[in-house]
């Protein structure tokens, strides 16, 4: 399951019907009465993911409430409008909510809350293909053309119609030609979504976290799509998929659920498929520090604490490390004495997750990274040690012993911090960067931007970050190269799409 974004502007506006009918506004505050869902992801109230089932006669909904205050919206009479195709494909008109009480159209979602509905839908153009669920589909933001509108809301005022004679009525009144392919949308090259906090990336997907909560996607040369609300921490893990810290549950299917209230949960997100896979509820928040399967390290207060869906066990006090490692993770914290680090390894054995007895190590840890089954730690006296668990910890030479014929009796650089990405190694040294990539040796690194941050693609690509810029470090030649996403230059909202 993908979710990507489509701004529909001018350009498709007119390819979608007038707006004359669509000047009605919401009011400010609590929504007492139901607005339409269209209007109210045009206002930005609310993100709507929708697909269809398979065919034209169904859809699958998840609506997520952007506010702070409870939200009521009406299906009926919004539509989903194929994107990204070549040949002609079924636009899906909105009926009614495929529940037990017949005649439903209106929808609650609490604040920060998102609700899945099923919704029984009809086929906008007779001639166009029937959508066979691999095709990608977003919320358009008008209502339906008002023939077609019609036809809906009178099966809303009559929901006992028969869902064959309400087809048979659209397919009588559509204008022709709805589901032909949208013109192309001129567009322009953007960064990251303004006010991002956090940045992660997996299987070459970029996930930008911003300061209002909202987790967004793109690949390079892609557009930003909201995939997530109410989202605190985002982490890359070793899988190709991020794990996220939100007050509103994920679910893994179909997609995403309903509203918790005060819970918080845990999710993980398949980067290649667009799915949550994995969602683990919490009674509080924190910060996240890692994520697998069925289980999460969060501090919280003064403590590191590991939650499985069985208990909750403090592993550390607060201000430790956290790494990929193997099949697990390594926790670093700051031991009992000064200047040590207590090392705890997390691993998953015959299908549960254990804590391994903590090794106390003689330094102070001001950054660490785990590849290739090793450990590497940057301590706070600019040393690179190889702290490999079940051995002695070994001083390295920067950049002589990252090599494997190192001629003796080099100087050595002092380290300021190292960072792991899939197989390769990069150091900071005062004397700038060192790239270590299995089979070629070191190599020197282009300094980032001194108030960048870091992120790693498991996959092996290193990550730079400086206010709305993202740099990739190449490994051939050293450098931080930008990347850019894209932006479409015609007005209008943005809505989410989701298809299998």
């Amino acid at each position: 399951m993908r979710v990507h974004s489509l701004a529909l502007g001018v350009a498709l506006v007119f390819w979608l019907g007038p707006l004359a009918h669509a000047q009605e506004r919401a009011t400010v505050g609590p929504v007492t009465t139901a607005l339409p869902l269209w209007l109210a992801a045009r206002e930005g109230r609310v993100h709507v993911a929708g697909r269809s089932k398979g065919s034209h006669d169904s859809a699958h909904l998840a609506i997520t409430n952007a506010g702070a205050d409870p939200v009521v919206v009406d299906v009926n009479a919004s539509f989903l409008a194929p994107v990204h195709i070549r040949t002609a494909v079924q636009p899906l008109g909105l009926g009614l909510i495929d529940e037990e009480k017949k005649g439903t159209t209106e929808v609650l979602i609490e604040a920060h809350g998102t609700r899945a509905i099923d919704v029984l839908t009809v086929c906008m153009d007779q001639a166009a293909h029937s959508p066979d669920g691999t095709i990608e589909f977003c919320l358009a933001p008008c209502e339906a053309p008002t023939p077609v509108a019609n036809v809906l809301k009178n099966w809303r005022a009559h929901p006992e119609l028969d869902q064959g004679s309400i087809q048979s009525k659209v397919w009588e009144v559509a204008p022709p030609h709805l589901g032909a392919p949208p013109p192309p949308r001129p567009s322009e090259p953007c960064d990251l979504p303004a006010a991002t906090k956090q940045v992660a990336v997996a299987a070459g997907v970029v996930f930008a976290l911003g300061q209002d909560g909202v987790l967004r996607e793109a690949r390079a040369g892609e557009a930003w799509s909201p995939v997530a609300a109410s989202v605190v921490d985002v982490v890359a893990d070793a899988e190709g998929a991020v794990a996220v810290l939100a007050r509103t549950r994920l679910d893994a299917e179909p997609g995403v659920a309903r509203s918790t209230g005060e819970t918080w949960c845990v999710a993980r997100r398949d980067a290649t498929r667009g799915r949550w896979t994995d969602v683990l509820e919490t009674a509080r928040g924190g910060r996240l520090l890692w994520a697998g399967r069925g289980a999460a390290l969060l501090e919280q207060g003064d403590a590191v604490c590991l939650h499985t869906r069985e208990r909750v066990t403090r592993v550390a006090g607060a201000g430790a490390f956290v790494l990929e490692h193997e099949h697990g993770a390594v926790v670093l914290a700051p031991g009992e004495d000064p200047k040590t680090t207590r090392v705890v390894r997390l691993e998953r054995k015959a299908g549960e997750w254990q804590l391994g007895e903590g090794e106390k190590l003689a330094v102070d840890v001001r950054a660490a990274a785990a590849t290739g089954g090793k450990l590497y730690l940057a301590t706070a006296d600019a040393r690179l040690l190889d702290a490999t668990p079940g051995d002695a910890p070994r001083e390295l030479r920067v950049p002589w012993d990252l090599e494997a014929n190192a001629p003796p009796h080099l100087p050595a650089r002092a380290c300021r911090s190292v960072r792991a990405s899939g197989a390769s190694l990069v150091v900071d040294t005062e004397g700038g960067g060192v790239l270590r990539v299995p089979g070629d040796g070191p190599a020197p690194v282009e300094p980032a931007a001194d108030d960048a941050r870091f992120a790693s693609d498991p996959a092996g690509l290193v990550y730079s970050w400086s206010g709305d810029q993202l740099c990739q470090l190449d490994a051939h030649s050293g450098r931080w190269v930008r990347v850019k996403f894209i932006r479409y230059r015609d007005e209008g909202v943005t809505l989410s799409f989701e298809s299998r």
